[in-house]
């Protein structure tokens, strides 16, 4: 089995080292550790065990950063916050580099307070993101100027069942979402607040659908947006509509910048 997982922390380098010589990684303290896990190796940590394609955080309190391998879950269980603490190579306190599970009964509050290559995302999906049965607080806290920020990033679908989320972007930056889907975003049976000064919710690239679920959204330039489509099925509060070729809610004829849907019966 190779030990190729990065963990670099201060003092703890030559001990990461010498762990890794033995096959074994275990670090009792996360400040400022980049932790890159890959399919083919274990860790165990505090509040934390990977097996190569799961990623069990329990209790955990991490500084840094945690780069996953395509087709990876985190299952959670307890209170657990990650938090990135400095610039490194992406942006995001966890990123998943392929499709990305998040699940469990816990609680995962993750915040990113730093900037790079001018983004601030507190989780970062490259591929697909699904979210499901869980609680998360992602919040994209950078003061520094950055040009996109947003809590929760998804590059490809993103779907949310049955979780309770919060969700902010940075006000310094140029375009601030709660949560962003560059592909479709589907969201059932969940209670969502996204906030971001530009947009509370958005799909960049396709539609966005919501279903029985409470929605608390807000945005200067709207607060719900998606390109192709907006869908609600049990919703009552706001009826989608189209303005300059794209879907909002609306007041009116203007975007409604706070829109609160409650799930119908």
């Amino acid at each position: 089995m190779k030990n190729n997982i990065k963990v670099i922390s201060g003092v703890f380098i030559s001990l990461a080292v010498f762990l890794a010589a033995v096959g074994l990684h275990a670090v009792s303290a996360y400040a400022g550790t980049y932790l890159e896990l890959k399919d083919d190796e274990v860790y165990n940590g505090a509040g934390m065990s990977w097996n190569g394609s799961v990623l069990a955080l329990n209790g955990c309190n991490f500084t840094g950063q945690i780069e996953l391998p395509k087709n990876a879950t985190i299952v959670v269980s307890g209170v657990n916050t990650i938090i990135q603490d400095r610039p490194y190579e992406d942006s995001g306190a966890i990123i998943g580099m392929g499709a990305l599970t998040i699940n469990g009964g816990g609680t995962l509050n993750v915040t990113n307070a730093v900037v790079t290559k001018e983004k601030c995302y507190a989780i970062a999906g490259k591929k697909e993101l699904t979210i499901s049965g869980v609680t998360i607080n992602a919040s994209a806290a950078a003061t520094d100027a950055a040009d996109m920020s947003a809590g929760i990033v998804s590059r490809k679908a993103m779907k949310i069942t049955g979780s309770n989320i919060t969700a902010t972007g940075s006000s310094n930056a140029r375009t601030s979402i709660g949560i962003k889907g560059v592909k479709s975003i589907a969201i059932a049976s969940s209670n969502i607040t996204a906030k971001g000064t530009s947009y509370g919710i958005v799909s960049t690239g396709d539609v966005m659908g919501i279903s029985f679920s409470n929605i608390d959204a807000a945005g200067e330039k709207g607060a719900l947006k998606a390109k192709d489509n907006l869908t609600f099925a049990g919703e009552n509060g706001g009826t989608p509509g189209v303005k300059n070729d794209r879907w909002y809610v609306l007041n009116g004829n203007e975007r409604a910048t706070s829109v609160k849907l409650t799930a119908g019966q």
